[in-house]
């Protein structure tokens, strides 16, 4: 079975928990929470193989400012930013793609995550 490698980087409490309930019970899905030092989180991407990084969207509906920043020290990641409720996702990666997707639900975050690994094999 396919494995995706997902950290949680600095999302709200809630948000994190609910993350970790679900997609924490999807086969083949592992999830790990973001060091307490977050300046250690592109040695952790590294370390983990992560594929994936969700951070919290920026109040103004934005990628985070350190997007950049974990896409030029970890090229392979995908990031996924979302907002606090849940409504609106962002995806980057490094082949400069930003996409953003409104009122999904988690069956659409789970499909998102499968259908993005695959096309970067």
């Amino acid at each position: 079975m396919e494995s995706h490698r997902i950290i949680l980087a600095g999302v709200p409490r809630f948000m994190r928990e609910m993350l970790e309930d679900v997609l924490g019970q999807v086969p083949g899905m592992r999830i790990a929470r973001e060091p307490a030092d977050s300046s250690a989180l592109p040695e952790t991407i590294a370390r983990m193989g992560a594929h994936w990084v969700i951070l919290p969207l920026g109040a103004d509906g934005r990628m985070p400012a350190r997007a950049e920043e974990l896409l030029a020290a970890c090229p392979s990641v995908r990031l996924l930013a979302v907002s606090d409720d849940g409504s609106q996702l962002r995806g980057q990666w490094l082949e400069l793609h930003e996409e953003t997707w409104d009122d999904l639900s988690l069956d659409d975050l789970i499909a998102i995550i499968r259908e993005n690994r695959r096309q970067s094999q």
